[in-house]
């Protein structure tokens, strides 16, 4: 839902149709939804923590929801994409990851490696998706690209140049191997996040956390892919 392009998969998506306000509700409606469904808390001491735990969650995705916007247009630089996407991409999974610790009281330094762990990993999860997008789902036009991980490094690389269609961009990204340095910043990202998977100690959800983390950046689209298909329980 919370997806800028104008279409996907040659279909509008639903900020285009509805108006980007109501999709963010729509998104964060959601969110709320999920959540109440896995927290389902039974011990009423424990639920003022949560719902500040998850208020504080909330907060902090919509803010970066509504710069995204003006930001996603203005990643010129690898720097600025590192900057937007630990602000909201990532910004969700750390978020998430450090509100779950919290309402499961887990200590202080347990609660700063999950929200390392999600900033980390979040990014590794744009840059599999920015892959994904760019050349293994091609979409029909390259003004949907804009602020593509890809598409940054070959800016970085070769100046403003005008990129004619998506094929034009794969012969190009062939040209200069920017998929060798999209893998060589994934691997940093994961290596970040492995760190901080061992120091949250050893249970089954950490040991699924430290198994994501230990994929090599050459299966960065079977990292996007595998998401869906972890069942993880709350």
């Amino acid at each position: 839902i919370i997806d800028y392009h104008k279409t996907d998969k040659g279909r509008k998506t639903l900020h285009t149709v509805f108006g980007l306000g109501k999709a963010i509700i729509c998104a964060n409606y959601l969110t709320a939804t999920a959540f109440k469904e896995l927290s389902n808390i039974k011990e009423a001491s424990k639920l003022p923590h949560t719902l500040e735990a998850y208020s504080t969650m909330l907060q902090e995705i919509c803010e970066r929801q509504y710069q995204e916007q003006t930001l996603l247009y203005r990643i010129k630089t690898m720097r600025d994409y590192r900057e937007l996407k630990e602000g909201l991409a990532a910004k969700v999974l750390s978020s998430a990851l450090k509100a779950t610790a919290q309402i499961c009281s887990a200590p202080p330094s347990h609660v700063e490696a999950a929200e390392a762990y999600g900033k980390n990993m979040g990014i590794a999860l744009q840059l599999a998706a920015d892959y994904r997008r760019a050349l293994i789902e091609p979409v029909e036009r390259v003004e949907n690209l804009e602020g593509n991980a890809l598409v940054v490094l070959l800016r970085e690389e070769v100046g403003d140049i005008h990129i004619r269609s998506p094929q034009h961009l794969t012969k190009l990204i062939e040209e200069h191997k920017l998929v060798e340095k999209l893998y060589k910043i994934a691997e940093h990202h994961l290596q970040e996040a492995r760190k901080a998977a061992k120091k949250l100690g050893e249970n089954k959800y950490t040991q699924l956390l430290a198994q994501l983390a230990s994929l090599k950046p050459q299966h960065i689209s079977e990292l996007y892919r595998k998401i869906p298909d972890l069942k993880l329980s709350p």
